[in-house]
């Protein structure tokens, strides 16, 4: 939802600040025109699936930060959305849903209108989206190959391995999955924490350390071999910085969990484009895969090892380590 977010927020405020800043004694608006702004990621290792869409559009009575506060100019309430599964025309009808809430800010938050499905995404296969405004006829359409799973060797291949800490590298070794551009990997670190005075009293915690970002495929066909090498001491400087010192508490490491998230090419390409300007020249290309609409709708894959454990020996050079001695770890 945050790139949608940010889209969206772009549109309206992009009006807005033409509107306000001219000189009133020109008409600068052309003739009022409501625009479509569509948000889908398929994954297919959900059960449940939901598609944002929205308004966006000019009203020379009204300024865009007043429309946005008014929920009827965020949703349409006339649309008949559906998703095709093209090998077998198999047909998902998608219905409204309004019990997410959302964020309160400059945006409405009353309701909060998704459009959702059940369905099991079948790998490899292409979806079509289908979006009909019945009021206008107007059409709006998209379709999306399915990302593929990845294949991982290394640092564990599946939750029965353990995680080795005693050479000084980690290796982060995988084959892509099929029409994947881009990945990006995190390690969630679980451990207990309790008082010195009531061991008792623990709390599970997890912190998240970003382990790859944006590690380009350039070849969607699957089964490219992506390896990576990350110094072990990358990964103990992560928890020394991102847990406090407390000489009343007591720390004890429990498992790790890793998280591969695969984005299919127009998902990376919508991200791309989307991303901020560093430079002097503010202006930014505009990139969608929708026809009759603006957004993206497009694939990722999100392929999760839960839950593994630490060897022995990892266990006790979690301990010993001088960077997290202050930390207070036990075995």
């Amino acid at each position: 939802m945050n790139l949608f977010k940010r889209l969206f927020t772009g549109i309206f405020l992009g009006i807005s600040l033409i509107f306000h800043g001219c000189d009133n004694s020109i008409d600068i608006n052309a003739d009022w025109k409501e625009v479509m702004v569509v948000y889908g990621l398929l994954n297919p290792t959900d059960s449940v699936h939901y598609l944002k869409i929205n308004k966006a559009f000019l009203n020379e009575k009204t300024s865009a930060l007043e429309a946005a506060a008014v929920s009827d100019s965020l949703f349409f309430d006339d649309l008949e959305v559906r998703i095709i599964r093209q090998e077998d025309q198999t047909v998902y009808t998608c219905q409204p849903d309004n019990s997410i809430p959302k964020d309160s800010g400059i945006f409405a938050s009353d309701r909060n209108t998704l459009w959702t499905f059940r369905a099991k995404i079948s790998q490899f296969n292409t979806y079509k989206l289908e979006i009909l405004r019945k009021s206008s006829g107007k059409k709006v359409e998209a379709s999306t190959i399915i990302c593929g799973q990845p294949a991982v060797f290394a640092p564990i291949a599946d939750t029965f391995s353990t995680l080795n800490l005693q050479l000084e590298n980690i290796p982060v070794i995988y084959n892509s999955g099929l029409n994947t551009a881009a990945y990006d990997i995190r390690m969630d670190f679980i451990y207990d924490e309790f008082p010195i005075a009531d061991t008792t009293k623990k709390t599970r915690k997890t912190i998240t350390w970003r382990l790859i970002t944006d590690q380009r495929t350039n070849n969607y066909g699957g089964g490219v071999r992506m390896t990576n090498i990350v110094p072990r001491t990358a990964f103990f400087q992560f928890i020394a910085s991102q847990i406090k010192q407390d000489a009343t508490l007591r720390r004890r490491a429990k498992y790790v969990a890793f998280t591969f998230y695969g984005g299919a090419p127009q998902l990376v390409d919508y991200i791309s484009v989307s991303e901020p300007s560093i430079g002097i020249v503010q202006k930014q290309a505009e990139y969608s895969n929708i026809t009759g609409a603006l957004g993206i709708f497009s694939s990722r894959h999100i392929y999760r090892i839960p839950k593994v454990k630490f060897d022995q020996n990892s266990l006790l050079l979690l301990v010993g380590r001088p960077e997290l001695r202050p930390l207070n770890f036990v075995y």
